[in-house]
């Protein structure tokens, strides 16, 4: 019996990722998810309390993969060497790769205004980690907060625009996030986020 309570889970998650991806959150409807999964209904009911419950679980394993990937070691280092950049890197398109169909719902959503804004969560963490490494070498009231979001905003549409793109080449998909994070987070230094004037 539980075999068989597995497959019939599987068998909605399947048909819920296919309606979130074609008709969006809004659109999507039980009825049409459970006909699709070859259930009643009322049976969707049995494993997900709400359509809402039901859009947590088909996009919980992308979720997962963002918030493991901004507490890895790479990400987390005080200096970004080459080397963590490229690893940093390899995480963010494994994370993709893995869950293509959820990401994609994420970002769809995200541009629909539903409460779960994934840019805007990506963008904050992104924000918080530069914030917090220039405060190891820079008084708070010295660092200008709108450049930092600036950055973050321009680095997430950046990294977004290159998985909308995604065509199935993986050594490129990597290559390109690997350049536009090189460029963005290597060639900054503490002078770029400063409030303080430039020099003459």
């Amino acid at each position: 019996m539980q075999v068989q309570k597995d497959d019939v889970r599987c068998r909605i998650l399947n048909a819920a990722t296919e309606e979130f991806l074609n008709n969006g959150y809004r659109n999507s409807s039980l009825r049409d998810i459970a006909a699709a999964a070859n259930i009643t209904p009322g049976n969707i009911y049995r494993y997900y309390e709400s359509k809402s419950d039901l859009y947590k679980a088909v996009t919980k394993p992308a979720w997962d993969g963002i918030h493991q990937l901004f507490e890895s070691n790479p990400w987390n280092r005080r200096h970004l060497t080459e080397k963590n950049i490229a690893n940093l890197c390899k995480g963010i398109a494994k994370v993709f790769i893995d869950n293509q169909k959820q990401f994609i719902i994420l970002i769809k959503e995200s541009s629909s205004g539903h409460r779960d804004n994934a840019k805007e969560i990506i963008i904050q963490l992104i924000e918080s980690r530069i914030y917090s490494s220039l405060l190891q070498e820079m008084d708070s009231e010295k660092i200008d907060r709108v450049l930092i979001n600036i950055l973050s905003v321009a680095m997430t549409e950046a990294i977004v625009c290159i998985f909308m793109n995604f065509d199935g080449n993986e050594s490129l998909l990597y290559k390109r996030i690997y350049k536009i994070t090189q460029h963005m987070l290597n060639n900054n230094n503490n002078e770029t986020f400063s409030e303080e004037e430039p020099p003459c």
